[in-house]
């Protein structure tokens, strides 16, 4: 889930808890059950609905392991395609907008930032959903379009693990590049003194496609190691040295929940939903941290002028060091869309998820773009056109 015009404008166009807001729970504990909209909804599709072209979509049971969703009934269908980071959010999204507009549907292809990225640029979709920065360069023609800045979570289950557990930057890359494989081993037990911890092997579990999860996490372990750095580097896909594959955030989860001593990454929405403890962290100015809105928003905060610049291992001493921004994308000319009715409906929701979708962003642990940032995607939003011709802006 790539390029900047002007000062923060992202149009590549060369080519043509009884705290303040809700936040998750402690990792001291294991997570309880929250009630949170289900990361996916499946809704019989109309006649009235596009289908996806066959070489857009993944058919269901998608190379992700994500169930496709199709929300509402509406004439003007809208196709996406793309992340699993911000899943559980676009899904409520989805949902809230059809019943405020019952004129749009949408289809949604939950199956990696890459994957979404390829059929909007191949033309098969309407728009891609990415957590991949602008900065690792920007397809022409295409515009990013700040979502919310979620993050993303070492999660782990196994006999003897108790939650809560401490981690830092560089035990997070020697377990998964290998050099640490035992839940006991001393650089684990020297983070949690006093802890009692297993000897059971640590069991990694690392995404099979190309995710802009993976872009966030190995981002952060470049950014804090330097050996990380220069062996394996980061990106959407990296050749991990150890590990199992899971296709997509639900792989992980489920290769989580049926491994002794399993450990994995994924965004905290899912973590919470999948009631998985996951470990706190050792952030760049020595706080031990919990993941929550606010050590989010700490390090979403960072994200100023430059909309695609990261914000892992933030300096701020109150963030969460791994967060990443999730972008919707689209074509900069929406000529790929049936009719104008189509383009102004997308532009229309585009507008209401940067302002009335931000009220739910909280409720599920993502945290809102700040006012400059917000203030920018306005600005981006009235670039937009549809053959030529400009789009009305709610």
């Amino acid at each position: 889930l790539l390029g900047l015009l002007g000062a923060g404008l992202l149009v590549a166009c060369t080519a043509a808890p009884a705290t303040p807001p809700p936040s998750p729970p402690l990792p001291s504990a294991t997570p309880a059950p929250t009630p949170l909209a289900p990361t996916a909804v499946l809704l019989s599709p109309t006649a009235a609905l596009r289908p996806p072209a066959s070489a857009a979509l993944s058919p269901p049971a998608s190379a992700a392991g994500e169930v496709p969703i199709v929300v509402g009934q509406g004439a003007q269908q809208l196709r996406g395609q793309g992340s699993t980071f911000a899943l559980p959010l676009y899904n409520l999204w989805f949902q809230q907008y059809t019943k405020l507009h019952p004129t749009v549907a949408f289809s949604y292809q939950p199956d990696g930032s890459g994957a979404g990225l390829a059929a909007l640029q191949q033309g098969h979709v309407d728009f891609a959903a990415s957590d991949i920065p602008p900065a690792a360069g920007a397809p022409p023609g295409l515009v990013q379009i700040p979502a919310v800045a979620g993050a993303v979570v070492l999660a782990y289950q196994g006999t003897g693990l108790p939650p809560g557990l401490v981690l830092d930057g560089d035990t997070a890359a020697a377990i998964f590049s290998g050099q640490i494989q035992q839940w006991n081993d001393p650089a684990i037990m020297a983070l949690n003194p006093g802890v009692a911890l297993p000897g059971t092997p640590i069991r990694i579990v690392h995404r099979a496609d190309a995710s802009g999860t993976t872009a966030i996490f190995t981002s952060y372990l470049a950014h804090v190691n330097s050996n990380w750095q220069g062996t394996i580097g980061s990106g959407e896909t990296v050749a991990w040295p150890v590990g199992q594959a899971a296709a997509g955030s639900a792989g992980v989860v489920a290769r989580l929940q049926q491994t002794d001593g399993a450990l994995g990454y994924m965004g905290l929405t899912t973590a919470v939903q999948a009631r998985l403890a996951y470990a706190r962290l050792k952030n760049q100015a020595g706080s031990v941290v919990e993941a929550t809105v606010e050590s989010i928003g700490a390090a979403g905060d960072d994200l100023q002028g430059d909309l695609g610049a990261s914000v892992v291992n933030s300096p701020d001493p109150e963030s969460w060091p791994i967060v990443g921004f999730t972008y919707l994308v689209v074509d900069h000319d929406l000529h790929t869309l049936p009719d104008g009715a189509h383009a102004q409906a997308l532009v229309d929701f585009l507008s209401w998820t940067a302002q009335d979708g931000q009220r739910s962003v909280e409720d599920l642990f993502y945290a809102s773009p700040n006012a400059a940032v917000q203030t920018q995607i306005k600005a981006i939003l009235r670039t937009l056109t549809y053959r030529g011709q400009p789009l009305a802006v709610p």
